[in-house]
């Protein structure tokens, strides 16, 4: 089965909010976005190329750059799974993939392959670029938060401290986002925004009143829908994605 440009844009397509994220991102880093993607089901599109699921295992996608990897049949036959050729309404950026990419939620950006010219269906346990070189194979994103606002040893002055941030569940949504104010000894619950799309991050904020002057420890760590509490240990990128809190401190200047 071959697919031109023009075949692509005339097959039906719809909208998703997603949150991409890279493997390497650190706690607190920021190399993750969210945008409205318009694609095409790779769901109907496995189906019309009559791909065997008695005998298929994983989907391989090669790039027009040589870089390939995959992920499982079965995850590319549920209904969120996407091949996106419009990001915020527009023609798809080259750095993001153009003219088409996978995109696969709660999937580290290492699956969502970018500059696609060629989708096998594989009878095996595929090993992509990066499984080659000792990464994960799953790529499911970890919970993840960060403090946006206040800044790291930013003064503060007053009786309201209005901290704000982000918090991305991967595969699963996010049902709680808590900051600590004394290293994580005691937390306190945030107020969370709801979020464009089971898909993407959220918003949270937080009204402090400072007790004191002072510098203080603040952590902020996130909840998902299954009540799985975000790692607290720091761990690496490599293999399978950074843990640990963010962490920042409040430079109390005046009450």
């Amino acid at each position: 089965m071959s697919l031109g440009w023009r075949d692509i844009l005339n097959r039906d397509s719809h909208d998703q909010v997603s949150t991409l994220m890279c493997i390497d991102t650190l706690p607190g880093g920021d190399s993750m976005g969210n945008a409205t993607w318009r694609g095409i089901s790779l769901k109907k599109l496995l189906q019309e190329a009559g791909a065997d699921e008695e005998t298929a295992r994983d989907v391989v996608f090669r790039g027009i750059d040589g870089y390939d990897d995959s992920i499982p049949f079965k995850r590319a036959m549920q209904d969120d799974v996407m091949l996106a050729f419009l990001m915020n309404g527009e023609k798809l950026p080259k750095e993001h993939g153009f003219p088409i990419r996978l995109l696969v939620p709660g999937l580290y950006g290492i699956k969502n392959v970018k500059w696609i010219v060629e989708i096998e269906v594989y009878p095996g346990d595929y090993q992509g670029y990066w499984q080659r070189k000792g990464w994960t194979d799953d790529g499911t994103i970890k919970i993840f938060s960060r403090i946006d606002s206040p800044g790291h040893y930013q003064t503060l002055r007053g009786q309201d401290q209005l901290f704000r941030g982000i918090a991305f569940g991967g595969p699963n949504s996010i049902s709680k986002v808590e900051l600590s104010f004394d290293a994580g000894r005691t937390w306190n619950e945030c107020e969370i925004e709801t979020p464009m799309s089971p898909y993407s991050w959220v918003i949270w904020n937080y009204t402090w009143k400072p007790p004191q002057r002072g510098k203080f420890q603040t952590v902020v760590r996130a909840t998902d829908t299954k009540g799985q509490l975000q790692i607290a240990e720091i761990v690496r990128p490599q293999p399978a994605g950074a843990s640990g809190l963010h962490t920042i401190i409040a430079d109390v200047e005046s009450v």
